[in-house]
């Protein structure tokens, strides 16, 4: 997984790199879920769970899925996606929050 530099967190005190070992490790999340821009030009994100992380088709994709959030619990997974969609609103007009993740900002 690539992790972007700029992550939205449901909690700004949230253990991040906690939270990249135990996915690399395929350790449990203890009720985490990634926010990753979805590989789909029709989906803008997926949101995943620990569950999720070990289906076939997201264990093809998983080494080239971008993380641009971390958050604890679904709710917040969602209101993260609120948060996102108002900040590109905000900054672009727009309502793609891809336009917040640039490439080279990986």
């Amino acid at each position: 997984m690539i992790w972007h530099s700029k992550l939205y967190l449901s909690n700004e005190k949230m253990d991040v790199d906690r939270v990249k070992w135990h996915v690399e490790h395929n350790a449990g999340m203890g009720g985490y879920y990634l926010i990753c821009l979805s590989p789909k030009e029709e989906e803008m994100a997926w949101i995943l769970s620990e569950a999720e992380l070990q289906k076939d088709y997201i264990k093809k994709e998983k080494k080239s899925l971008t993380v641009i959030g971390v958050a604890r619990g679904l709710r917040n997974a969602k209101e993260l996606i609120g948060k996102m969609t108002e900040d590109a609103l905000d900054l672009y007009n727009e309502a793609d929050f891809r336009l917040l993740f640039p490439k080279e900002d990986l």
